[in-house]
């Protein structure tokens, strides 16, 4: 039952203030939390932006190649990375690409798999979670706080495991800016299996092709979203036909060339992951000693080890 409390009455009701030392401490405390995880965060943004750049290079404007047909060693490559590349182009369906490098549909090297469909009697408590719309960042890009808890049924094929990737198949911004988008999937230690839902399509690279660091930064290249709005219908809410993920042409290097990527990149996407997880236990932390700091149950300087050993 709820009970009301005037203003009046809330101006007289006495409250514990710490020493103003004790306060002090208890700002130290929360900075600590806030500085560890803004660290995590913009290390994780440089992460993948390198991740990005180094992708466009080699794939996107063909550095290494334009630089041997030129006459020039690639800058920062060695000789035996160097060699892998072709140093001439050859005309193809979507432009110049490197000499001997195939031009494939997306749909050719990878499966796309739909979401599983669900009712809102299937959002209930439980060890399973949608990867929703929501799990996706505009732009691109997975969000933790997407998830919602699920109960319905579903099959393996809905299931997603850490590293896979899911791109947007619905919007409602109003400036298409999640649909087409890309994300991959990380765990969370508050659920067991996490499924996709209707909303997206789920990506899996064949092994003997591409890689899942490779598919991922394919697809948050302007060129992949400049194609797949075309493929975009709808007013208020915005709807992606997956064909146009299927057809989506691209030019396929080596396979050592896509092996030589991910064993630079895939450490990168490694310790991103490793940061996400690490800036979700130091929030749960937080939330638990922050009541007991501030009644006084726990001295700050106690909470300050226990965020010490953690971080």
């Amino acid at each position: 039952m709820a009970v009301y409390v005037s203003l009046t009455a809330q101006r007289e009701l006495w409250v514990t203030v710490p020493p103003i030392n004790e306060q002090r401490a208890i700002g130290r405390l929360l900075g600590a939390f806030d500085d560890k995880m803004d660290l995590n965060r913009r290390m994780n943004r440089t992460l993948e932006e390198t991740a990005s750049a180094l992708f466009r290079s080699w794939f996107v404007d063909f550095d290494p190649v334009v630089a041997k047909a030129a006459g020039r060693a690639p800058l920062g490559m060695d000789a035996a990375t160097a060699a892998l590349f072709p140093a001439s182009f050859e005309d193809s369906p979507i432009g110049c690409v490197p000499r001997g490098w195939s031009v494939v549909a997306l749909g050719t090297v990878a499966t796309v798999t739909p979401g599983k469909s669900y009712t809102s009697d299937d959002l209930a408590r439980s060890e399973a979670a949608l990867v929703s719309l929501k799990s996706v960042h505009r732009g691109g890009g997975y969000r933790r706080d997407g998830l919602k808890s699920f109960v319905g049924s579903f099959k393996p094929q809905h299931v997603v495991e850490p590293g896979e990737i899911v791109v947007a198949c619905t919007d409602v911004t109003q400036n298409a800016e999640v649909v087409g988008r890309a994300a991959m999937v990380e765990a969370d230690p508050h659920f067991r299996v996490l499924v996709a839902s209707m909303d997206l399509l789920i990506l899996r690279p064949a092994p003997d092709a591409i890689s899942r660091e490779f598919l991922y930064n394919l697809l948050r290249m302007s060129d992949y979203v400049e194609w797949i709005l075309g493929w975009v219908n709808g007013t208020t809410v915005l709807h992606l036909n997956r064909d146009g993920v299927r057809q989506y042409r691209f030019a396929l290097p080596s396979r050592e060339i896509v092996q030589l990527f991910t064993e630079r990149v895939g450490p990168m996407q490694a310790l991103a992951r490793s940061n996400s997880i690490e800036s979700l236990t130091l929030a749960a932390l937080r939330d638990m000693l922050l009541p007991k700091v501030l009644s006084g149950e726990i001295r700050p300087r106690d909470a300050e080890r226990a965020v010490e050993a953690v971080a």
